[in-house]
Parts: structure tokens; C-alpha cells; sequence
């Protein structure tokens, strides 16, 4: 790993100890287990629920929001400075944001596939990491 790389995921880590269980128990429910990692993780990974779903946040530097684009067509959401979201057929429920110096990119993948619930709840939890972020 580049010495970017190492700060970059530094940096990550440190962010996602602004997340909490509670906060991925609003996307998944209840039964949720933090498996984030350490320094050389580039997000955080949460596991639970039910159904079993995988909550994934990642931050990169603001300028990175149009490089790390979730998948189109994007609608737009009231969260951070500027949001976006997008529920894929695939399953990958996902929202992106810009706050400050950093974009947030988090999705969820279920085993029961995409749901506007979960857009619902990664609203919710965007809208107080943006706020955290501040």
C-alpha cells in the first residue's frame, strides 16, 4: 500500500468511529455486528439483521464524489451539502453525500433484495453522519 494509501485508510477508520451499531441497527435491525476493522480498512462493514443485509460506508476527499459515483440514475436527496441515491435492481440500495471536506458513500445489500426502506433508514443515518461531519 502507497503511503497515500495508508493515510487514506487512516483516515477511514477514523470516520467510521463516528458510526456506531445503533446507527447500522437503523439500516439493518436488530442483531448487527461491526466488523470495520482497522487501519488498513478503506470502509466500514457492518452484518445483520433481519434478513441479513451488509451496510458499507466509505469517506473519500470531497473531490472524489463524481469519481466514486454511485450507480445512475441518481435521484437527488436532501442530506450533506449535496445527496444522491439510487436503488438498483440488483439488490445495492445506496447513497452518496458531500459534507465539508469529505464524500460518504454507504449502501446495503439484503438477501431480500433492494427496498425503499433502507433508502429510508440510509437517509436517516446520512443525515446525522452529515451532521457529525460538520
Amino acid at each position: 500500500m502507497t503511503t497515500a494509501g495508508c493515510i487514506a485508510a487512516t483516515l477511514a477508520w477514523a470516520d467510521c468511529k463516528m458510526l456506531s451499531v445503533t446507527d447500522a441497527e437503523l439500516v439493518l435491525g436488530s442483531g448487527v455486528q461491526d466488523l470495520s476493522g482497522d487501519d488498513s480498512e478503506f470502509q466500514c462493514l457492518f452484518l445483520g439483521g433481519s434478513p441479513q443485509g451488509t451496510f458499507i460506508v466509505q469517506f473519500a476527499e470531497r473531490a472524489n464524489y463524481d469519481v466514486a459515483s454511485i450507480i445512475e440514475p441518481h435521484t437527488p436527496q436532501n442530506v450533506g451539502e449535496k445527496g444522491r441515491s439510487n436503488i438498483d435492481t440488483n439488490g445495492l440500495t445506496a447513497l452518496q453525500f458531500v459534507q465539508g471536506d469529505k464524500t460518504v458513500t454507504m449502501s446495503v445489500r439484503s438477501s431480500s433484495g433492494s427496498s425503499p426502506d433502507y433508502l429510508d433508514a440510509l437517509v436517516s443515518v446520512g443525515m446525522r453522519l452529515a451532521e457529525r461531519l460538520e
